[in-house]
Protein backbone atom coordinates (compact mmCIF):
# COMPACT_ATOMS: atom_id res chain seq x y z
CA UNK A 1 0.00 0.00 0.00
CA UNK A 2 1.54 3.47 -1.10
CA UNK A 3 -0.52 5.67 0.83
CA UNK A 4 2.47 7.83 2.07
CA UNK A 5 2.68 8.93 -1.15
CA UNK A 6 -0.92 9.06 -2.61
CA UNK A 7 -0.96 11.58 0.66
CA UNK A 8 1.38 13.90 -0.48
CA UNK A 9 0.96 14.95 -3.63
CA UNK A 10 0.60 18.71 -3.94
CA UNK A 11 1.32 19.37 -7.40
CA UNK A 12 1.93 16.63 -10.43
CA UNK A 13 2.32 17.77 -14.05
CA UNK A 14 2.19 15.37 -17.63
CA UNK A 15 3.57 15.72 -20.56
CA UNK A 16 2.35 15.01 -23.53
CA UNK A 17 2.07 15.15 -27.77
CA UNK A 18 -1.17 15.86 -29.18
CA UNK A 19 -2.20 13.43 -31.66
CA UNK A 20 -2.37 15.58 -34.88
CA UNK A 21 0.86 17.32 -34.25
CA UNK A 22 3.82 17.17 -36.99
CA UNK A 23 7.24 16.47 -35.13
CA UNK A 24 10.56 17.32 -36.46
CA UNK A 25 13.01 14.23 -36.36
CA UNK A 26 14.74 15.05 -33.57
CA UNK A 27 11.67 15.98 -31.46
CA UNK A 28 10.31 12.66 -32.81
CA UNK A 29 13.41 10.90 -31.04
CA UNK A 30 12.80 12.56 -27.96
CA UNK A 31 10.77 10.43 -25.42
CA UNK A 32 7.26 11.83 -23.90
CA UNK A 33 7.74 13.40 -20.50
CA UNK A 34 5.25 12.02 -17.82
CA UNK A 35 4.38 12.09 -15.10
CA UNK A 36 6.44 15.02 -13.68
CA UNK A 37 6.16 14.55 -10.41
CA UNK A 38 6.98 17.11 -7.39
CA UNK A 39 6.43 15.76 -3.69
CA UNK A 40 6.52 18.26 -0.86
CA UNK A 41 8.59 15.89 1.58
CA UNK A 42 7.95 12.51 3.52
CA UNK A 43 6.01 12.23 6.01
CA UNK A 44 9.02 11.84 8.47
CA UNK A 45 10.67 14.70 6.80
CA UNK A 46 6.70 17.02 7.32
CA UNK A 47 6.78 15.73 11.07
CA UNK A 48 10.62 16.83 11.70
CA UNK A 49 9.93 20.05 10.39
CA UNK A 50 7.30 20.94 13.29
CA UNK A 51 8.56 22.95 16.34
CA UNK A 52 6.65 20.57 18.83
CA UNK A 53 8.07 17.75 17.60
CA UNK A 54 11.82 19.08 17.40
CA UNK A 55 11.51 20.07 21.12
CA UNK A 56 10.05 16.31 21.99
CA UNK A 57 12.91 14.61 20.60
CA UNK A 58 15.20 17.38 22.79
CA UNK A 59 17.50 17.86 19.63
CA UNK A 60 21.11 19.41 20.78
CA UNK A 61 22.30 22.63 19.25
CA UNK A 62 24.18 20.35 16.44
CA UNK A 63 21.20 18.39 15.87
CA UNK A 64 19.22 21.53 14.83
CA UNK A 65 22.20 22.79 13.13
CA UNK A 66 22.40 20.03 11.02
CA UNK A 67 18.39 19.63 10.44
CA UNK A 68 18.11 23.02 9.59
CA UNK A 69 20.86 22.67 6.60
CA UNK A 70 18.86 19.47 5.90
CA UNK A 71 15.59 20.91 5.75
CA UNK A 72 16.59 24.06 3.57
CA UNK A 73 17.75 22.03 0.86
CA UNK A 74 15.01 21.63 -2.09
CA UNK A 75 12.35 18.79 -0.79
CA UNK A 76 10.82 18.78 -4.11
CA UNK A 77 11.55 16.02 -6.04
CA UNK A 78 10.94 16.17 -9.88
CA UNK A 79 10.86 13.05 -11.90
CA UNK A 80 11.04 12.64 -15.92
CA UNK A 81 9.82 9.30 -17.17
CA UNK A 82 10.35 7.72 -20.49
CA UNK A 83 6.75 6.01 -21.04
CA UNK A 84 7.62 5.01 -24.67
CA UNK A 85 6.19 1.35 -26.03
CA UNK A 86 7.99 -0.46 -23.76
CA UNK A 87 7.32 1.17 -20.31
CA UNK A 88 3.92 2.82 -20.97
CA UNK A 89 2.33 0.33 -18.68
CA UNK A 90 4.50 0.11 -15.76
CA UNK A 91 5.16 4.58 -16.00
CA UNK A 92 3.08 5.22 -13.21
CA UNK A 93 4.59 2.35 -10.41
CA UNK A 94 7.98 3.28 -11.77
CA UNK A 95 7.24 6.71 -10.76
CA UNK A 96 5.86 5.72 -7.35
CA UNK A 97 9.06 3.36 -6.78
CA UNK A 98 11.67 6.87 -7.81
CA UNK A 99 9.07 9.08 -5.19
CA UNK A 100 9.73 6.60 -2.62
CA UNK A 101 13.90 5.72 -3.35
CA UNK A 102 14.04 9.84 -3.14
CA UNK A 103 12.10 10.36 -0.05
CA UNK A 104 13.68 7.35 1.71
CA UNK A 105 17.24 8.87 0.91
CA UNK A 106 16.14 12.31 2.87
CA UNK A 107 15.06 9.61 5.09
CA UNK A 108 18.41 8.08 5.53
CA UNK A 109 20.01 11.78 5.61
CA UNK A 110 17.46 13.01 9.06
CA UNK A 111 18.39 9.64 10.25
CA UNK A 112 21.80 10.30 10.48
CA UNK A 113 21.40 13.37 12.43
CA UNK A 114 19.15 11.69 15.26
CA UNK A 115 20.58 9.01 17.95
CA UNK A 116 18.88 6.00 17.93
CA UNK A 117 16.67 6.55 21.03
CA UNK A 118 15.69 10.04 19.12
CA UNK A 119 14.68 7.89 15.89
CA UNK A 120 12.68 5.68 17.92
CA UNK A 121 10.88 8.06 19.73
CA UNK A 122 10.59 9.69 16.11
CA UNK A 123 9.09 6.52 14.43
CA UNK A 124 6.61 6.34 17.45
CA UNK A 125 5.09 10.25 17.54
CA UNK A 126 4.98 9.35 13.21
CA UNK A 127 2.14 6.30 14.29
CA UNK A 128 0.21 8.31 16.40
CA UNK A 129 0.58 11.37 13.95
CA UNK A 130 -0.95 8.77 11.02
CA UNK A 131 -3.45 7.29 13.72
CA UNK A 132 -4.86 3.47 13.42
CA UNK A 133 -5.21 3.64 9.66
CA UNK A 134 -0.97 3.13 9.58
CA UNK A 135 -2.22 -0.20 10.46
CA UNK A 136 -3.06 -0.68 7.06
CA UNK A 137 0.75 -0.58 5.60
CA UNK A 138 2.47 -4.31 6.10
CA UNK A 139 4.75 -2.94 7.91
CA UNK A 140 3.10 -1.45 10.81
CA UNK A 141 0.89 -4.50 10.88
CA UNK A 142 3.46 -6.42 10.95
CA UNK A 143 4.82 -4.19 14.21
CA UNK A 144 1.56 -4.98 16.09
CA UNK A 145 1.38 -8.65 15.12
CA UNK A 146 -1.82 -8.88 13.18
CA UNK A 147 -3.00 -11.77 12.03
CA UNK A 148 -4.17 -12.58 8.90
CA UNK A 149 -8.29 -11.81 9.53
CA UNK A 150 -7.54 -8.42 11.58
CA UNK A 151 -5.23 -7.59 8.46
CA UNK A 152 -8.16 -8.16 5.63
CA UNK A 153 -10.36 -6.24 8.18
CA UNK A 154 -8.02 -3.05 8.75
CA UNK A 155 -7.24 -3.19 4.27
CA UNK A 156 -10.87 -3.53 3.86
CA UNK A 157 -11.34 -0.51 6.51
CA UNK A 158 -8.82 1.54 4.96
CA UNK A 159 -10.01 0.90 1.28
CA UNK A 160 -13.20 2.77 2.23
CA UNK A 161 -11.67 5.56 3.89
CA UNK A 162 -9.28 6.30 1.18
CA UNK A 163 -12.01 6.21 -1.52
CA UNK A 164 -13.66 9.20 0.32
CA UNK A 165 -10.43 10.73 0.98
CA UNK A 166 -10.04 10.22 -3.27
CA UNK A 167 -12.79 11.82 -3.76
CA UNK A 168 -12.56 15.22 -1.46
CA UNK A 169 -8.80 15.41 -3.38
CA UNK A 170 -10.63 15.54 -6.55
CA UNK A 171 -12.81 18.16 -5.05
CA UNK A 172 -9.59 20.22 -4.63
CA UNK A 173 -8.01 19.64 -8.31
CA UNK A 174 -7.49 22.67 -9.88
CA UNK A 175 -6.10 22.04 -13.81
CA UNK A 176 -4.36 23.98 -16.54
CA UNK A 177 -3.29 23.41 -19.86
CA UNK A 178 -0.39 24.94 -22.07
CA UNK A 179 0.86 24.29 -25.42
CA UNK A 180 4.22 24.73 -26.29
CA UNK A 181 5.07 27.50 -29.03
CA UNK A 182 5.66 24.83 -31.89
CA UNK A 183 2.26 23.23 -31.21
CA UNK A 184 3.91 19.39 -30.84
CA UNK A 185 3.84 19.20 -26.69
CA UNK A 186 0.61 20.37 -24.94
CA UNK A 187 1.49 20.21 -20.69
CA UNK A 188 -1.23 19.61 -18.29
CA UNK A 189 -0.54 21.28 -15.13
CA UNK A 190 -2.84 19.64 -12.17
CA UNK A 191 -2.65 20.94 -8.83
CA UNK A 192 -3.97 19.57 -5.47
CA UNK A 193 -5.09 22.77 -3.24
CA UNK A 194 -4.79 21.34 0.34
CA UNK A 195 -5.12 24.72 2.08
CA UNK A 196 -8.99 24.24 2.79
CA UNK A 197 -7.82 20.45 4.91
CA UNK A 198 -5.91 23.32 6.69
CA UNK A 199 -9.13 24.54 8.15
CA UNK A 200 -11.27 22.66 10.41
CA UNK A 201 -14.48 24.64 9.47
CA UNK A 202 -14.58 23.86 6.03
CA UNK A 203 -16.29 20.88 4.32
CA UNK A 204 -13.14 19.27 2.89
CA UNK A 205 -12.14 19.02 6.55
CA UNK A 206 -14.93 18.05 8.15
CA UNK A 207 -16.00 15.36 5.06
CA UNK A 208 -12.34 13.95 5.64
CA UNK A 209 -12.05 13.85 9.52
CA UNK A 210 -15.55 12.34 9.73
CA UNK A 211 -14.42 9.55 7.85
CA UNK A 212 -10.75 9.41 9.59
CA UNK A 213 -12.25 8.92 13.16
CA UNK A 214 -15.17 6.51 11.76
CA UNK A 215 -11.93 4.53 10.05
CA UNK A 216 -10.07 4.58 12.69
CA UNK A 217 -12.68 3.80 15.62
CA UNK A 218 -13.76 0.50 13.39
CA UNK A 219 -10.11 -0.49 13.08
CA UNK A 220 -9.35 -0.49 16.63
CA UNK A 221 -12.85 -2.36 16.97
CA UNK A 222 -11.50 -4.71 14.94
CA UNK A 223 -8.13 -6.17 16.36
CA UNK A 224 -7.70 -8.75 19.19
CA UNK A 225 -7.01 -7.66 22.49
CA UNK A 226 -3.42 -8.64 22.21
CA UNK A 227 -3.36 -6.65 18.99
CA UNK A 228 -4.82 -3.44 20.48
CA UNK A 229 -2.14 -3.65 23.35
CA UNK A 230 0.85 -3.80 20.85
CA UNK A 231 -0.04 -1.39 18.67
CA UNK A 232 -0.60 1.07 21.87
CA UNK A 233 2.95 0.18 22.74
CA UNK A 234 4.49 0.21 19.04
CA UNK A 235 3.00 4.05 19.56
CA UNK A 236 4.26 4.58 23.09
CA UNK A 237 3.72 7.26 25.49
CA UNK A 238 0.97 9.67 24.30
CA UNK A 239 2.36 12.91 22.15
CA UNK A 240 0.80 16.21 22.32
CA UNK A 241 0.55 18.03 19.07
CA UNK A 242 0.51 21.39 19.22
CA UNK A 243 -3.24 22.36 17.76
CA UNK A 244 -1.69 25.92 16.84
CA UNK A 245 0.31 24.23 13.76
CA UNK A 246 -1.23 23.21 10.88
CA UNK A 247 -0.14 20.18 8.97
CA UNK A 248 -2.69 17.27 7.38
CA UNK A 249 -3.34 14.32 9.23
CA UNK A 250 -5.50 13.16 6.32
Amino acid sequence: MRRAIIGLLPAFWFVGHPGAAAQTPDESAAPILAPAIRVASSGTLSLIRRSDVQNGLRLSLRQRNELQALLAAPQQFRLLLNLGADSANGGPRQAEDQVEQQAGDHEARLRAILDEKQWARLAQIRLQWQGALALAEPATADLAGLSDNSRNAVVAIAAEYEDVRREVFASLTRKREEDSSNGTRRRIAIRIDTAELEQPGSPAYKKLAAAKKDAEERIIKSLLDTEKKAWAKACGAPFVFRADIKGLRF
